[in-house]
């Protein structure tokens, strides 16, 4: 069973005049750059798409360990399988299931109204 990182990010009480700008384009294709800056270890780019609050509970460093660490579970990145994006609430989920050299994983990432990673979460795929 594979469930490496999940971040719930609740509301913190923050207010929007210290939320960041908000990312242009569309989730599916910042969730696809977003894996891309990943697999290629740009951590500090990956990094500048977490909203605030997930700023707070996952810095720089702890992403690329927890990258490492999924990779030293499931081997290196293969590629994209498949995509889809699920409108939750107010916020947006785009999952990307990757294939790895050991197995397939999905990754979880939900954007908040300002097009951020608001939460992140690597799993098994389910059957």
């Amino acid at each position: 069973m594979l469930v490496i990182v999940f971040l719930p990010v609740a509301g913190c009480g923050v207010g929007e005049e210290l939320e960041l700008e908000p990312l242009e384009g569309e989730t599916p294709e910042l969730a696809d750059n977003f894996v891309t800056h990943l697999v290629e270890g740009e951590f500090e780019q990956a990094y500048d798409y977490f909203s605030r609050e997930m700023r707070r509970v996952m810095s720089e460093r702890k992403l690329s360990v927890t990258w490492q660490q999924l990779l030293h579970m499931v081997g290196d990145y293969e590629g994209k399988i498949d995509q889809r994006t699920v409108e939750a609430e107010e916020f947006e989920v785009v999952i990307i299931t990757a294939s790895f050299q050991k197995e397939p994983v999905d990754i979880r990432i939900e954007f908040n109204e300002n097009n951020r990673v608001s939460d992140l979460l690597f799993d098994e795929v389910e059957e």
